[in-house]
């Protein structure tokens, strides 16, 4: 199961992603009288059940993904943990010295932001360099967990 934010109805909310488009869970909920929660995060930390997805393959009427904004995935996680000049060919692009463990630091969580939003960078920067960044979402407890 593939879940997404988007915005919709004026206000960011979660999504499942089916074969035929999007499907925001307040659809399901109010399709299929469900009680999902409607926020990625409540969602995460109820617990994602693979009941979901039968849920949301029975709602006759999903969105186009071309017609909302793709949204964070959440806006308020309780901690953002970033690792840095992990390999040694980063180093270099910075000319640093590759360090003998990764640089590890916290960012706020104001500074997330979705696809294709505007990256703002602060007047007094004197140096920006680009990164892409992967973000893992650790909602409980788990173990052999396959990729899908």
């Amino acid at each position: 199961m593939r879940l997404t934010s988007i915005v919709f109805e004026g206000r960011e909310q979660a999504a499942v992603v089916v074969r035929s488009g999007l499907v925001p869970v307040a659809r399901i909920n109010a399709q299929l009288k469900k009680s999902w929660p409607t926020d990625m995060l409540s969602l995460i930390e109820q617990g994602i059940d693979t009941a979901l997805a039968s849920d949301a393959a029975q709602v006759n009427t999903a969105i186009d993904p071309r017609s909302v904004k793709i949204a964070p995935l959440y806006r308020r996680p309780r901690k953002i943990w970033g690792i840095g000049l992990n390999y040694l060919d980063h180093a270099k692009d910075l000319n640093a010295p590759y360090p003998t463990a990764p640089a590890s630091f916290m960012k706020n969580d104001n500074t997330i932001i979705g696809p294709g939003d505007v990256i703002e960078l602060p007047p007094q920067s004197e140096r920006v360099t680009a990164e892409a960044e992967l973000g893992l979402i650790i909602g409980r407890t788990c173990r052999a967990v396959s990729g899908q």
